[in-house]
């Protein structure tokens, strides 16, 4: 192992399913083949030329789909199935983050930044032919939180 780099598991069985990054350089290693985690890792190293030039955004990025990816997992779905069932997960998703266990509810704002993260991941996905649609836009996924109905106390 590298000194200095940090292994990520990203919620999948097989060695080659994790990435490893670190955050001065972004070094990533991966599998040639284009499992899920190469595909996610492809879109990391690109952010920089994408405008997202600060290592701070890369590492969040990074967490939220890694978050959603286990998520996805636990509920046997896909991070590239159908339209459909992403849009089940994302469901499920948004209950879960609105008015499940307290430690892992997100404000409204935090869910806005963590769908804008996937909807740009999936609009990636999508030119680059890994994604067959996009699975909810931004604004859907905005939506879907604000009907769960809850609302955060102000602290």
């Amino acid at each position: 192992m590298t000194e200095g780099v940090q292994h990520v598991p990203f919620g999948f069985e097989h060695p080659e399913d994790r990435f490893q990054a670190r955050p001065d350089d972004l070094l990533f290693e991966d599998s040639p083949a284009a499992s899920r985690p190469a595909v996610v890792n492809r879109w990391l190293r690109e952010l920089p030329a994408s405008g997202c030039p600060s290592p701070g955004s890369w590492e969040s990025y990074a967490r939220v789909l890694k978050e959603w990816a286990e998520f996805l997992s636990e509920h046997g779905v896909g991070l590239f199935d159908s339209r459909d069932q992403l849009k089940y997960a994302l469901g499920k998703y948004a209950g879960y983050r609105a008015a499940g266990p307290a430690e892992r509810r997100f404000a409204a704002t935090t869910w806005g930044r963590h769908m804008s993260v996937l909807s740009l991941f999936y609009r990636w996905a999508m030119d680059e032919g890994h994604a067959q649609a996009e699975p909810f836009t931004y604004r859907t996924a905005r939506a879907l939180f604000a009907g769960t109905g809850r609302c955060l106390p102000t602290l």
